[in-house]
């Protein structure tokens, strides 16, 4: 579906879309160079394979296979035939209907017509010299733009395949890490050596906006808050020049250090778009800016209005003064290429001739320039030996070209209403055997567009006591939560009797947000009935439980904090902090069962090491305040209680010990105690799925663990500490193309 989306939003009379897009063809063909992967790596969306956008990549010139081979009807019979299947997840047999061969049949057909289409680009590329360069980094998964340090140093942003958003200074060919980012980031370093950083952030709790940041002894200050400056620049004056989009309005504000606005040097118009800009030691102004249908050209800012350097139908990005010259990049015909313009003649030269391609291109020593390059295994800087080569091709403007600004008709637009979205989009079938207990039923999920309305729901029916079972949960706005929950359990004393159990649980969540460190303080409620029911239950020894309900009901406030970090080759989180403390009354609502308080306190903690190595501890301390009759802790087995919606800790009681049985005595009691430390090896992907039945083989990883813990009652003291010693092999695998399951 990504690639069909891609495919729909292309126009390639109109020049629109990405299916279109030099960069679209710059990195296709760098996949062909590399070898095509096969379908059983691209036919499931991966978080862990490159590039990262296969899906799309991959699945928008699919799609122009399909058109190109077997005509445009043939893509809406794809569409018509697949959702008008009954059963679902037919993706492999899909085609055999339209093209008469099935999705595997076709793709060494797609593969021959990539070859094909790239051929003659290949061929056109090689027949000229290509510049000789020398990787600085190694491959990353996205490097921000670079800027040059006043120590002829290199600052960039990268998000690195192990260590997730960093920013990073290279000097001598060492890349050294400077700070951690929220994001992928613009840079920028002024003479007497700031460096001025833009990144994303969270502003009233609810959006992500770019805010500017100086470095200072190793972090990062804040000077502006819910700013929306995705990029700036140090002027002449030592002030800053930051680029502001307010309602996709562009705008270019000077500010002081404190990030104080001291004045707008420009502000746009609608249509007007401009992507990137830098600024010369004497002041000037050069940026990329795109106006109406007009292609993205070089402009120069003389006093309020833009004066064009270029006038051409090529995209011009990224340009970058060198004493009377601009360096920038422009990509044509499937080549993104580093091009020179010298400023008083307007005189243009092109720099380099690559298979792959120049993203920016910095001034470097004599001869030579820094080039951001895309690979076919990530992006990386490199020093690149400038040549000379022959335009590409020359396409002027028509001076009388008009500039064309969408109109929006205000008459269509009508109130949001989220229902339409809210609707199941799949349903998966679930069976349940434990003992003699069976329950059918399905699962299915859904949000609305603006994801406001989310929910999970069970439904199952039990066949012993032909009874309906669900689990219902709703999530409002991140913030209010709902549930019901109806299950059956065995009870040890008879086979033909069973615990019922309802549960209504409530929450509220009041989230303090950050990109990287998070609070979310929050009131939960939880009134749990428990019944026994079967066909006899009169106990051996006379007693009948037919009349035995217990209220075991909970109220919990607690808070939760979340500063952990993930890359793309953990598999979970490999640095930072997470901690929960949580206190529980039974006695404020009506609890049958139980008196008194449970004290909670958990903290997590994760440290990366080199080649993406994690060293990741975990402590855990329950204590029973004045409780009687028991609300007693469990320690054993490898399974603990769920979580009660996002990060909620009510009524859990279970607690994983790997080794010991999941039920021991000596493991039970008012007090527990837990202390875990785990050496976890990278997860190998191979990300290999196939399509009858739609399962997934994603990665594994090998973990090796000592565990500890104690529990005891309130009239003891802590006695005896058990520990285990063990090894775990994680596999994680995908079910029906999106579903992630993890097996131990």
């Amino acid at each position: 579906q990504e690639g069909l989306a891609t495919y729909m939003e292309t126009d390639e009379q109109r020049h629109i879309g990405r299916g279109q897009s030099d960069v679209f063809q710059m990195m296709m063909r760098q996949e062909v160079l590399a070898g095509i992967k096969p379908l059983s790596r691209i036919n499931t969306v991966s978080g862990h394979d490159w590039p990262f956008n296969s899906a799309y990549l991959y699945g928008v010139y699919f799609f122009k296979f399909i058109h190109d081979v077997y005509g445009e009807e043939a893509i809406k019979n794809l569409v018509n035939n697949y959702s008008n299947n009954l059963l679902p997840y037919r993706v492999d047999s899909n085609p055999r209907m339209v093209t008469g061969k099935t999705l595997s049949d076709l793709w060494p057909e797609f593969s021959e017509y990539l070859k094909g289409y790239f051929d003659p680009q290949i061929n056109r590329i090689k027949s000229q010299n290509q510049n000789p360069y020398k990787p600085l980094t190694k491959d990353y998964l996205a490097i921000g733009l670079l800027a040059k340090g006043e120590d002829s140093s290199i600052w960039y942003s990268a998000l690195d395949f192990t260590k997730g958003a960093n920013l990073y200074r290279l000097v001598d060919g060492k890349s050294n890490l400077e700070v951690e980012l929220n994001s992928l980031a613009t840079v920028d370093v002024s003479d007497d050596g700031n460096v001025l950083v833009s990144q994303l952030e969270y502003c009233d709790q609810y959006s992500q906006y770019y805010d500017l940041y100086l470095l200072d002894d190793a972090k990062l200050q804040r000077i502006t808050h819910c700013g929306r400056y995705r990029m700036a620049k140090w002027n002449h004056k030592g002030e800053i020049l930051a680029l502001k989009y307010e309602q996709g309005i562009a705008q270019l504000d000077v500010l002081n250090k404190k990030g104080e606005l001291l004045s707008t040097l420009w502000n746009g118009l609608e249509g007007e778009i401009l992507s990137a800009f830098d600024v010369s030691d004497n002041g000037e102004v050069a940026a990329t800016i795109k106006f109406g249908n007009l292609p993205w050209n070089l402009y120069l800012l003389q006093g309020n209005a833009w004066q064009a350097l270029t006038k051409d139908t090529a995209t011009q990005t990224n340009p970058v003064f060198s004493k009377d010259k601009i360096l920038y990049t422009q990509s044509q015909i499937g080549q993104l290429e580093a091009y020179s313009l010298i400023l008083n003649t307007q005189v243009k030269s092109r720099m380099t001739n690559t298979l792959s391609g120049i993203k920016q291109v910095l001034p470097s020593e004599l001869g030579h320039a820094i080039a951001l390059r895309y690979t076919a295994s990530g992006y990386q800087i490199a020093s690149i030996e400038q040549q000379s080569y022959p335009a590409l091709y020359e396409r002027p403007l028509l001076e009388k070209t008009t500039q064309v600004v969408p109109e929006l008709n205000l008459n269509l637009d009508s109130p949001y209403s989220p229902y339409n979205s809210l609707l199941p989009s799949y349903w998966l079938p679930v069976w349940v055997n434990d003992g003699n207990l069976q329950e059918v039923g399905f699962f299915t999920s859904g949000n609305d567009a603006l994801g406001l309305h989310s929910y999970i729901g069970q439904i199952t029916y039990e066949k012993h006591h032909k009874r309906g079972l669900g689990n219902l949960t709703y999530i409002y706005n991140s913030r209010w939560l709902l549930g019901l929950q109806k299950t059956l359990a065995n009870t040890s004393f008879s086979d033909g009797v069973s615990e019922l159990e309802t549960q209504l649980f409530a929450g509220f969540i009041y989230p303090i947000l950050k990109v990287q460190n998070s609070f979310y303080p929050y009131l939960a409620y939880v009134n749990n009935e428990s019944k026994f029911i079967g066909d006899e239950l009169r106990l051996s020894d006379g007693r009948d439980i037919r009349d035995v309900e217990v209220q075991d009901n909970w109220l919990a406030l607690g808070l939760i904090y979340d500063g952990l970090r993930t890359s793309l080759t953990a598999g979970d989180a490999s640095d930072g902090w997470q901690a929960s403390f949580s206190i529980e009354n039974a006695e404020v609502v009506d609890n049958s069962y139980v008196e008194g308080q449970v004290l909670n306190l958990s903290a997590r903690h994760y440290y990366s090491l080199s080649w993406g190595h994690t060293l990741a501890q975990r402590l855990f301390v329950g204590s029973g305040v004045d409780t009687q009759s028991t609300s007693d802790f469990q320690l054993g087995g490898s399974r603990s209680d769920a979580y009660i919606g996002p990060g909620i800790q009510l009524k859990q009681r279970k607690y994983a010990l790997r080794g010991f049985e999941s039920d021991l005595a000596e493991l039970r009691g008012e007090n527990a105690f837990i202390y875990n430390i785990e050496y976890r090896l990278p997860f190998s992907w191979f990300d290999h799925n196939v399509m009858t039945p739609p399962v997934g083989f994603s990665g594994w990883s090998l973990r090796g663990f000592v565990d500890n813990g104690a529990a005891w009652d309130n009239s003891e003291s802590l006695q005896d500490v058990y520990t285990s010693i063990g090894g775990e092999i994680i596999l994680d695998n995908t079910l029906f193309y999106y579903l992630n399951i993890r097996l131990r």
